[in-house]
């Protein structure tokens, strides 16, 4: 099995996780600080009785092949070290600068309204200030 760190389990994370779950083809660790927020119910993977707990802490609850979770920030590149893809959900300009910048491949998955964008380690270094 292929072994994925997904950084971020919010508006984008919450709805991914499920669906690499449901391939069956990787083991995943799941990185995030944030509780779950009655305002992150209209937008975001969660239920009700979820409102409190750590995001990640859900998702290693609800999805089996969620083999490991962490209720603490990715800050460092060493904390990304031995995944297969480490895919960032989350909106943080230095979380980016710190990914794009590793040896580690990575794919950025980000929306804003009805904009989306995937940025991937194979993007062009010359573009990453301007991403």
């Amino acid at each position: 099995m292929r072994k994925i760190l997904v950084i971020g389990a919010g508006g984008i994370g919450s709805f991914l996780i499920p669906i690499l779950h449901r391939a069956g083809l990787y083991r995943i660790s799941v990185a995030d600080p944030d509780k779950v927020e009655h305002k992150n119910l209209s937008y975001q993977n969660f239920k009700k009785g979820h409102v409190g707990q750590n995001k990640a802490h859900v998702m290693r609850e609800e999805y089996s092949s969620v083999a490991h979770m962490s209720p603490y920030p990715i800050l460092a590149e060493s904390q990304m070290k031995g995944f297969d893809l480490v895919i960032c959900c989350v909106d943080n300009i230095g979380l980016r600068r710190t990914l794009y910048n590793t040896s580690v491949k990575w794919l950025d998955l980000r929306a804003q309204g009805r904009n989306a964008a995937l940025v991937s380690h194979k993007a062009d270094p010359k573009m990453y200030d301007m991403l």
